[in-house]
């Protein structure tokens, strides 16, 4: 992001910066050690090191800007929260400002493809622009709503206003009208993987039947565009092969990701250093961490999904509220959702998509001091 050579991103990054230093919390010793901060620290530095340590000629400062961008980022927005959120009135502030941008969204959404005949799929609707225009399109869209909305609906009943809960259900609800008409069928997937996490935790398992189900039913239930969209994954043509252009290549993709893999499975070859055709990514998250980083970058991946969900889960668990405890779960679906959804695509490495989910992660921590060390001011909530 830039104005006129003046890079607003990078003094955002500094004021982040001077107020995780500056930051000074209000009494309180924490008894809780947070499983997330390691991980995210060796994370971002094993790949700020991979910068100087790859073959070949590199441009350094490139290789930086994407580092800071796609890595640097994600550890501070967690620590700057942390640091800096010291009661739950300016988590709410947060969690309202988030709304209001997701409402701004989803109207943006609609404008966008009001024109659109959705009474049989084509190409052209994968066309949405704005938020996301300059990372993707329709498939980034799907990404942030299959993994906020998850947030959303854990909430929807826990404020003590029911114009609050109504309202959050309407948003929800909208939110998941604008994933249907995204086609994105990675973002299905992550989002049922999220909705079967949430009623797995509240033992709610004739809706999960009702999901099971789902295969079964969808063709009379859901729009026709969105059936074809789907029943393209499976279509083959007169060769056997798949007919969907989208699906058949990554698999190619994929295949030579695998091939990259092998080459330098330990270390990976480095940032960036995905190439096959004009592609440079292999839309899927988790190959393309084993292709720059190689296994040792991969475990770091991978624990840091786990540890951010022992944090969510720890706070699902003793959070002092309803609110808190329901801000848990909603967290532990997300990061489900988020590690399904990588696997369709690079759904990790930019701030506009997962933005949120490391400040909703610094949160997550706050809750946790908030109902270890004192009765949480969110009780007036719920």
């Amino acid at each position: 992001m830039g104005i006129e050579g003046f890079n607003l991103t990078n003094l955002l990054f500094g004021f982040v910066i001077l107020g995780i230093i500056t930051a000074t919390k209000k009494e309180k010793t924490y008894t809780y050690r947070p499983k997330l901060q390691i991980p995210l620290i060796l994370f971002v530095l094993y790949f700020f090191v991979q910068i100087y340590l790859q073959p070949g000629y590199h441009s350094y400062s490139r290789l930086f800007a994407w580092w800071k961008d796609a890595f640097l980022f994600m550890l501070l927005l967690y620590f700057f929260v942390n640091k800096t959120i010291t009661d739950t009135k300016k988590i709410l502030i947060i969690l309202a400002v988030m709304c209001v941008a997701n409402v701004y969204m989803d109207t943006y959404f609609w404008r966008w493809v009001r024109w659109m005949d959705f009474d049989n799929f084509a190409d052209r609707m994968k066309t949405v622009n704005g938020t996301f225009g300059d990372v993707g399109g329709c498939n980034e869209w799907a990404a942030f709503f299959s993994t906020y909305t998850l947030l959303i609906i854990a909430l929807s009943s826990k404020f003590k206003r029911k114009s609050i809960n109504i309202a959050l259900k309407i948003l929800a609800t909208a939110n998941i009208m604008v994933l249907l008409f995204t086609f994105s069928r990675g973002g299905y997937a992550a989002l049922i993987a999220g909705i079967t996490y949430l009623l797995l935790k509240a033992r709610k398992y004739a809706y999960i039947l009702l999901l099971l189900a789902l295969p079964l039913c969808y063709t009379v239930v859901l729009p026709e565009a969105v059936v074809e969209r789907i029943q393209m994954s499976f279509e083959k043509n007169d060769l056997g092969v798949v007919a969907d252009q989208d699906v058949e290549s990554r698999v190619l993709m994929w295949k030579e990701a695998v091939l990259m893999i092998k080459n330098a499975p330990v270390f990976g070859h480095g940032l960036l250093s995905f190439r096959y055709s004009h592609w440079r990514n292999p839309h899927n998250q988790h190959l393309n961490i084993l292709v720059q980083g190689g296994i040792v970058g991969y475990f770091f991946f991978i624990w840091l999904f786990f540890a951010a969900f022992r944090d969510s889960n720890y706070l699902s668990q003793i959070g002092g509220n309803a609110f808190s405890r329901s801000f848990g779960a909603g967290m532990c679906a997300m990061t489900v959702s988020l590690f399904i959804g990588n696997l369709f695509g690079d759904r990790w490495s930019y701030y506009v998509i997962t933005g949120y989910y490391w400040i909703l992660n610094g949160i997550v921590l706050v809750l946790i001091n908030q109902s270890t060390s004192s009765t949480s001011e969110a009780e007036n909530l719920t």
